[in-house]
């Protein structure tokens, strides 16, 4: 796999139902142009309330050369694109957060809809030599951010202790009863491990910490 961003870069969007259809079944694949990028993951996406713009939000990156999202790390990035689909154009995209980030979540009862709040996990190291893999520098993760998809920005922060590193994707725990709300109506749950060897699962309850 290679970056090849004189290829441009595209989204498709596929109708979730036709006309009378269940969903999932018929329509074509709408095929909109947006600026070169590599996208290995999204954090949610939502239709506007007159079915013609569809919002997409994701951790965004943009290679150095051709294939270096493969053989080494490129940082990525809060990014965000609203899609006409009657024009089948990219009306406005831009970055929401300068924060490096991987791996985002968010409260899965707002999957789909307009969600305030995603969260991801922040890397504190780049480099040094990766055997297990592409990519062949490796990163060291050490936090949890709280992001702002409608403002953009970082919110708050969870910062794992001293000597400890996440070797987990983060996952949303709903707080029984709740109401999704914003999506910060629960707990994130992610492993973390020391440096030496011994590791611990931690909870942080978003609202105060992350």
């Amino acid at each position: 796999v290679e970056y090849e961003p004189g290829a441009g870069g595209r989204i498709g969007l596929h109708p979730r139902r036709g006309p009378g259809e269940a969903d999932g079944a018929g329509g074509e694949t709408i095929w909109i142009e947006v600026e070169p990028c590599v996208v290995l993951h999204t954090v949610n996406a939502h239709q506007s309330d007159d079915g013609r713009r569809v919002t997409l939000t994701a951790l965004r990156s943009t290679p150095s050369g051709e294939a270096s999202f493969i053989e080494s790390y490129s940082s990525a990035f809060l990014y965000q694109w609203v899609l006409d689909t009657t024009s089948a154009t990219c009306v406005r995209e831009g970055l929401l957060c300068n924060t490096p980030l991987e791996f985002p979540t968010l409260d899965g009862r707002l999957a789909g809809l307009e969600a305030r709040f995603g969260y991801a996990i922040t890397p504190c190291s780049i480099g040094g030599p990766n055997r297990y893999g592409p990519p062949n520098e490796g990163i060291l993760i050490d936090g949890v951010a709280k992001l702002d998809l409608r403002a953009g920005g970082v919110r708050a922060r969870w910062q794992a202790p001293d000597g400890f590193y996440l070797v987990s994707e983060p996952t949303f725990v709903p707080k029984a009863g709740s109401a999704p709300g914003d999506g910060d109506a629960g707990f994130l749950l992610v492993f973390v491990c020391a440096a030496a060897g011994s590791g611990e699962a931690e909870a942080a309850p978003n609202r105060e910490r992350a």
